[in-house]
């Protein structure tokens, strides 16, 4: 029976080895190309001798439990090569959907080597101490991305309300879209909504308004960086798949960084909902112009659930509006649970902070807030945007707490 058992784990350690083995061209072209990771692999060669040692002078270990062992080890080694596999796609600019699957287990794998590497040589460990640290805690990051990524997709849109109809109504719609221009940052929220609870501060989302061809043509017609040439033709030589989806939407547009990534998408998108706001870049048309081409460069891009804001692979959805402005617009950097972050709130208080300035770099547009009386958003103050980014529990405390709580559940007052 364990003569069964044990023939029944080598076929399938060969069967899993020789699937990921079938493209050994490729894998060993990046595998020769990447000194180091080739190094943590011969590393764990030496751990798999190591091991057989231990089994041969020790009797230590049961034989079975050696075999499971060293099977475990030669699926870390192909997995590792299969993040070789990733890297040369990435340095040829192609993707494979046929190793997607592995893209995360296999950095995961590729952080367990490198530490064993070290630990194979116990004269490096405090040379390397602060080196490992940083290993230690991005495997820990890695381990639990693909958990932390299933909870946001999951929970995004899930709302606690009954209420089909945001605050923000059509006709207030249309008093936003005559206010903004191209290159205005815009900020929104929508209330008990569940992907609230992951996010610091009142404002949760931001996005770069864009308008429409038509619109951004007319706006910067002026702009000598353009060379007599309009907007739009500079766009379609930039990206002409963007350009023509651009040409055939009858709503205006922003980009944003939303679950499915960088994207295109209606005002609606942003704008109707429960809370909004927008603020003017001060810079140059051809600043924002910039900015916005910028912005089209980044399109398809997939949305950065790892959240690291100096990465131009992928992104979040204040990153992209930090990334499209580049040097133009400075924007508060916080560290949140080790990670380095711009909240959308930021934006809010960076506006705040600034607005006596005469060297402020963000204006006042508008800002949609709620009624309670009406239960209807209602075009508020400069003021009470200021005030906006500093509201928590205690700013709904103070409020008429029945009030709020019927307006948001949608229940009627006798």
């Amino acid at each position: 029976m364990n003569y069964l058992k044990e023939s029944l784990e080598f076929l399938i350690a060969f069967l899993i080895i020789w699937l990921l083995y079938k493209d050994s061209t490729r894998i060993f072209k990046a595998f020769f190309l990447h000194l180091e990771r080739k190094l943590v692999i011969v590393h764990a060669l030496k751990l798999s001798i190591l091991l057989l040692v231990v089994y041969k002078f020790h009797r230590s270990i049961p034989f079975s439990k050696a075999i499971e062992m060293f099977i475990f080890i030669l699926l870390l080694i192909f997995l590792s090569l299969l993040t070789l596999k990733q890297v040369e796609f990435t340095m040829l600019g192609t993707r494979s959907r046929k190793y997607k699957t592995f893209k995360y287990g296999s950095k995961f794998v590729e952080y367990i080597l490198y530490l064993l590497a070290h630990l194979m040589n116990f004269g490096e460990l405090k040379k390397y101490r602060k080196e490992i640290k940083e290993k230690s805690k991005e495997m820990m990051y890695v381990a639990i991305f693909p958990v932390q990524k299933y909870i946001m997709i999951s929970i995004s849109g899930i709302e606690f309300t009954k209420r089909k109809e945001k605050f923000i109504t059509d006709a207030d719609l249309k008093e936003i879209k005559a206010c903004l221009e191209p290159g205005d940052i815009l900020l929104k929220r929508n209330d008990w909504q569940a992907t609230n609870l992951g996010i610091s501060g009142f404002w949760t989302h931001t996005g770069l308004f864009i308008g429409s061809i038509e619109k951004m043509d007319k706006y910067f017609s002026d702009d000598e960086e353009l060379k007599g040439k309009r907007f739009s033709e500079r766009l379609k030589e930039l990206n002409l798949e963007a350009y023509n989806n651009l040409l055939n939407q009858n709503e205006l547009s922003v980009i944003e960084s939303i679950e499915e990534g960088v994207v295109v998408k209606p005002i609606n998108n942003i704008a109707k909902v429960d809370y909004f706001c927008a603020v003017r870049p001060r810079l140059s048309k051809e600043e924002k112009m910039k900015a916005i081409m910028k912005a089209y460069g980044f399109l398809g891009k997939p949305y950065d659930f790892f959240i690291n804001i100096d990465s131009n692979d992928a992104f979040i959805c204040t990153a992209l509006i930090r990334k499209s402005f580049d040097n133009s617009i400075k924007f508060e950097v916080e560290k949140r649970l080790g990670k380095k972050v711009v909240l959308p709130n930021s934006i809010a208080k960076k506006f705040a902070q600034e607005r006596k300035s005469k060297n402020r770099e963000l204006d006042f547009v508008l800002f949609y807030d709620l009624d309670l009386n009406t239960r209807k958003a209602h075009r508020s103050t400069e003021i009470q945007f200021v005030e906006s980014n500093k509201r928590n529990i205690t700013y709904y405390l103070k409020r008429d707490m029945i009030k709020y709580l019927s307006t948001i559940l949608d229940l009627k007052l006798n």
